[in-house]
C-alpha cells in the first residue's frame, strides 16, 4: 500500500485523488501516517492516521467466498469541525504489467453487460454513473487479460452511482481506483463520527475468464 499511496501523489493520478476530503470548504492536503498493521487468518488490516487534518484511514482486504479479496476503506473523523468527504474510493491497486487489456461493460435496459475489449492506453480511462444504474455505465465491472491465462477481475458491490478509473503513465504503470460517486456535501462527519465505503471485489488468477466466472458465481452463491 506503500506503493498506491506513492504513485496516486504523483503523475497522471494525482489529478483524480483516491481520498479528497474538506473542512469549512476548504481541501485538506494529506500526510497519512501508518499506525497500525494487523493480520488474521484471511484479513489484512492498515491503519494511517494524520494529526495536522484530524483523521484515521482503516483499509481492511478481506478474503470472501469464492477467494476474492473484498476492500474497504473507513475514515474517522478525529478533529474538533465537521468533515466532509468528497471522494473516498474501495480500492486503490496497482495493476500488474501484463494487464495491459481490458474487457468493460456497458449499456441499456434489457442491453445492458455488453462487452467492449480494449488495449489501455496511456493517459486516464474512466467511467462514472450518476443516475444509480450501475449497469449503465462501463466501469463497475472490469477484466484484465495477460498471456498465459492470467486475469484480473474487479467488480464494485454497489446498487448507486460510482466511478472508476485507471491511470496509466508513460513507463505502461497503470493503478486502477474504484468507489461509490460521492456528491459534494453528502457525506459529513461530526466530530467522532466514520463512514466506511462500500466493498469493491478482485481476483488474480491463472485460470483465465473461466477461473474468475467460476470465483464471482461461487461468491454470489
Amino acid at each position: 500500500q506503500v506503493g498506491v499511496r506513492a504513485r496516486l501523489r504523483r503523475g497522471l493520478a494525482a489529478a483524480m485523488p483516491a481520498i479528497a476530503l474538506s473542512r469549512s470548504g476548504r481541501a485538506l492536503s494529506l500526510e497519512p501516517r501508518l499506525t497500525q498493521a494487523e493480520t488474521a487468518e484471511r484479513t489484512l488490516k492498515l491503519v494511517w492516521e494524520d494529526g495536522q487534518a484530524g483523521i484515521r484511514l482503516t483499509l481492511r482486504w478481506s478474503v470472501e467466498a469464492g477467494d476474492l479479496i473484498a476492500s474497504t476503506m473507513r475514515i474517522e473523523n478525529l478533529g474538533d469541525a465537521p468533515l466532509g468527504v468528497e471522494r473516498l474510493m474501495s480500492l486503490a491497486l496497482p495493476l500488474p504489467r501484463w494487464a495491459d487489456t481490458l474487457t468493460r461493460y456497458s449499456g441499456r435496459w434489457a442491453a445492458e453487460m455488453q462487452a467492449e475489449r480494449i488495449a489501455l492506453p496511456p493517459g486516464i480511462l474512466g467511467g462514472v454513473e450518476a443516475g444509480g444504474r450501475p449497469g449503465f455505465g462501463s466501469a463497475n465491472w472490469m477484466v484484465f487479460d495477460g498471456a498465459d491465462g492470467q486475469a484480473l477481475g474487479t467488480h464494485l458491490a454497489w446498487s448507486g452511482g460510482y466511478e472508476s478509473w485507471i491511470a496509466r503513465d508513460a513507463d505502461g504503470q497503470a493503478t486502477l481506483c474504484m468507489g461509490a460517486r460521492l456528491e459534494q456535501g453528502e457525506i459529513s462527519l461530526a466530530p467522532g463520527e466514520a463512514f466506511e465505503t462500500p466493498a469493491a471485489l478482485f481476483l488474480v488468477t491463472k485460470g483465465g475468464r473461466p477461473a474468475l466466472m467460476q470465483a464471482f458465481h461461487d461468491h454470489a452463491r
